[in-house]
């Protein structure tokens, strides 16, 4: 099978950590492997060699509408190029910019925190429920994170939490 992970940043930190872990345990099963994410980062030298690496230059944390849409219609050539039989998205932004990018059918999202949307930046959430049909299934890393799912009313016919249990990357 051909898996395409993305993620916004390519620092070391726990969202990261889960998706270097995936990406060596499905090498192990002999499944080809496409990580995408900003173009510079320590996590680039972690990723094993067997991972096709794509980095992308205007792809950044911030929003910045022009950078955003260039990142959006490289997300669609990249996926006509790979054709990845799944699609495994990382972080807020990503999760984003990829649920616009990608088509829903292939897409699995895995919210790293969602206090940092319902919280922390609860203008945005607006954003994440309109997205939230707009994916095969969205994954929490704790309860906690699923029951605020319920709460905030995002879909219940595509989420479910999974404890990450991966190796700590960043100390």
């Amino acid at each position: 099978m051909k898996i395409l992970q993305a993620i916004t940043l390519a620092d070391l930190g726990g969202a990261q950590s889960v998706l270097i872990n995936l990406s060596e345990s499905l090498i192990n099963d002999k499944h080809e492997v496409i990580v995408v994410s900003e173009s510079e980062g320590p996590m680039w030298d972690i990723l094993s060699d067997k991972v096709e690496k794509v980095k992308m230059k205007d792809l950044q944390r911030s929003i910045h509408l022009w950078k955003d849409l260039k990142v959006i219609f490289r997300l669609r050539k990249i996926y006509r190029q790979y054709k990845p039989d799944v699609i495994h998205l990382h972080s807020s932004k990503m999760g984003l910019l990829g649920r616009l990018a990608f088509p829903k059918s292939r897409i699995v999202y895995t919210v790293h925190g969602f206090d940092s949307i319902r919280i922390a930046y609860r203008k945005f959430l607006f954003i994440e429920k309109l997205l939230s049909g707009r994916v095969k299934h969205i994954i929490g890393v704790s309860r906690y994170d699923y029951n605020n799912f319920i709460s905030e009313k995002l879909s219940e016919n595509n989420i479910s939490y999974i404890y990450n249990g991966v190796t700590d990357y960043s100390l």
